[in-house]
């Protein structure tokens, strides 16, 4: 789990720094929310009968929010006009649920280092 962590905010912080040229940014995030959706996938099967009640319910908080965010992106891109709201569904969203995730890793594993030393 230190490993899958190590990773995510890896990604998280190159995409971050990435937005400095914004283009960089946005491509870096096309990359950032598939390896976040891998990183879950393993959490979530690998993981998540080990967790607190608190940590299982981050989890699910996790999917709920990224499939909404998935699914109003969708939504969003059949009926694209660019507006402020294209902008914030497009990257704003998806950046808040990746730093909520990355948070999410760090007690995931911190919790699992003192459960399981």
């Amino acid at each position: 789990m230190k490993t899958l962590h190590k990773i995510n905010v890896i990604a998280l912080i190159t995409t971050l720094l990435l937005y400095i040229t914004v283009l960089l940014g946005m491509y870096a995030q096309i990359l950032l929310g598939p390896l976040q959706l891998i990183i879950a996938l393993i959490v979530s099967y690998s993981y998540y009968k080990k967790l607190s009640p608190r940590l299982q319910k981050g989890i699910i908080l996790y999917w709920i929010a990224a499939v909404t965010s998935l699914t109003i992106t969708y939504f969003s891109w059949l009926d694209y006009r660019a507006n402020d709201f294209i902008i914030i569904t497009l990257f704003v969203i998806p950046m808040l649920i990746a730093c909520y995730f990355a948070r999410l890793t760090y007690c995931i594993t911190k919790y699992l280092n003192i459960t399981q030393p």
